[in-house]
């Protein structure tokens, strides 16, 4: 890690880097919006605000517990890679029956 945000981490603490942590977000949440209405230099406005994200983020990450929070990514990652297999293979199904003339369950399972 960057020794950089380990010492304003620790210097700030805990609610100050949570408030901050909002104050970007919300930045980001301005710069998003101006950027939908083609607001000139929205663009690099939004990809400042996604490093001030970051690098608050990984101060989070060392005041409140790295493994943790890598851990809970883990989770949403894989729930979220379940979801795109079970949409797909939905999107899959009803494909094939539309276009196969022909149901895709199993003979065993019609009625």
């Amino acid at each position: 890690m960057d020794e950089r945000i380990k010492t304003i981490a620790e210097y700030y603490g805990y609610e100050s880097q949570m408030d901050m942590l909002c104050e970007e977000c919300g930045e980001f949440v301005q710069a998003r919006n101006k950027l939908r209405r083609n607001v000139n230099g929205a663009y690099q406005n939004c990809l400042e605000e996604i490093a001030d994200i970051a690098i608050m983020v990984e101060q989070m990450k060392l005041i409140c517990g790295a493994d943790r929070i890598e851990q809970i990514i883990n989770e949403k990652l894989d729930r979220q890679i379940q979801r795109i297999k079970d949409e797909f293979e939905f999107e899959t199904d009803e494909y094939i029956s539309k276009h196969s003339g022909r149901d895709t369950q199993p003979d065993s399972t019609r009625a």
